[in-house]
């Protein structure tokens, strides 16, 4: 009983799972003829994939002859083998043990990357400076998402300084990068959102340098990565292009909002919206936002996209093109309707275009801080 409370109550334990399995092995052996009975119980607590593929091969047979064991080993090894898939399998068994909901936020320099931990229900912050990529210079003006437990960058400026095709993945067990299949086209400062198994990269500048120069082209380009198959595929184009936008995901849809346009005619930042059916592969205009804005995060949320931050336009004075946007806005996707929300304290300076959310409250980092917006309230 205190073996299987044990493992049962999810604690932190610094060890790999093959010692869990191990220990249940060992128990069990030591008394067998009193304690099989609870051999299959036991097996079913260990989370075989988190244990490598070399030990998944070396588990005794003795330990298969339930067929519930079996399916759990193979699944445990589609799971290390399939890497790119790994981030739609959900559930206890793909955690490490004593993992806890916490705000991650990455800090990226020339020559390191970092790593700021927040625990969400105790508010403990732990640092920690992570092996270097490589790639830090590019990571630093990239676009990322999260899917299921996973981090995914998209895009930057490569050591050239040309926009970039790369594609990464930041694994928070093991705390290290793996590149993924490139999108089709370079892009930074690009709009991305995901869902359950999928990401789009959204519009964003595709920045070369050339002969003569730097040469920067507005994209209307729109692509779709799938996780499970590691690949990417073109959408229907914007119907402008833009960047500095923001994405969102919703019922099997895609919502754009702001930025700055290829048009010269459009507003600079836009306040404009299009919604993008995935099944009828089009995009229709939608109600503007309340207020122009470029650089902000739009995040769904029960049939709603809520709006923070980015930049909007300054006063006249010549030196102010932009200034700091701290009205907050929600828009109700079935009403076609905005609505203004409390805004930004002053002291928050500018916010990130990074927003974190969990259980219905949004964590927004700006002047130095990490703060909280909760939905309810």
């Amino acid at each position: 009983e205190l073996l299987t409370k044990f493992l049962k109550e999810d604690v932190f334990i610094d060890a790999e799972e093959e010692f869990v399995l191990e220990l249940v092995t060992k128990w069990v052996d030591a008394k067998k003829e009193e304690r099989m009975e609870y051999l299959l119980p036991l097996l079913r607590l260990v989370r075989l994939p988190l244990m490598d593929i070399e030990s998944l091969e070396m588990i005794p047979s003795e330990l298969l002859k339930w067929p519930e064991i079996q399916d759990a080993v193979e699944e445990a090894k589609h799971y290390n083998n399939n890497i790119p898939a790994q981030s739609l399998c959900r559930g206890e068994r793909f955690k490490s043990r004593g993992a806890k909901p916490s705000v991650v936020m990455f800090t990226f320099s020339v020559e390191t990357c970092a790593v700021t931990y927040q625990h969400i229900d105790t508010g403990a912050r732990c640092h920690e400076e992570l092996a270097s990529s490589g790639l830090e210079a590019e990571f630093d003006s990239s676009s990322t998402v999260k899917v299921g437990n996973f981090l995914y960058r998209t895009g930057g400026y490569d050591d050239i300084v040309c926009s970039s095709v790369h594609v990464h993945r930041y694994n928070p067990r093991y705390r290290n990068w793996i590149q993924l299949a490139d999108m089709n086209q370079p892009r930074v400062s690009h709009g991305l959102c995901a869902s359950e198994d999928r990401i789009f990269a959204i519009g964003g500048i595709d920045h070369t340098v050339g002969e003569f120069g730097d040469e920067d082209a507005i994209l209307s380009s729109v692509e779709v990565y799938d996780v499970r198959e590691n690949q990417w595929q073109s959408l229907t184009d914007l119907p402008t292009g833009s960047y500095n936008q923001a994405a969102a995901y919703d019922d099997d849809c895609i919502y754009v909002s702001g930025g700055i346009s290829a048009d010269p005619f459009d507003s600079i930042p836009m306040s404009t919206v299009w919604k993008y059916s995935i099944q009828q592969m089009v995009w229709q205009p939608r109600t503007d936002m309340l207020y122009n804005r470029q650089g902000h995060s739009m995040t769904a949320l029960d049939g709603k996209l809520y709006v923070f931050g980015g930049y909007t336009l300054g006063d006249n004075q010549p030196s102010h093109v932009f200034r700091d946007c701290l009205n907050s806005e929600v828009y109700d996707i079935g009403t076609d309707q905005w609505t203004e929300i409390r805004t930004i304290p002053e002291t928050f300076s500018h916010v990130m275009r990074s927003v974190g959310l969990w259980n219905r409250t949004f964590f927004l980092f700006g002047g130095g801080s990490l703060h909280k917006y909760h939905v309810d309230e």
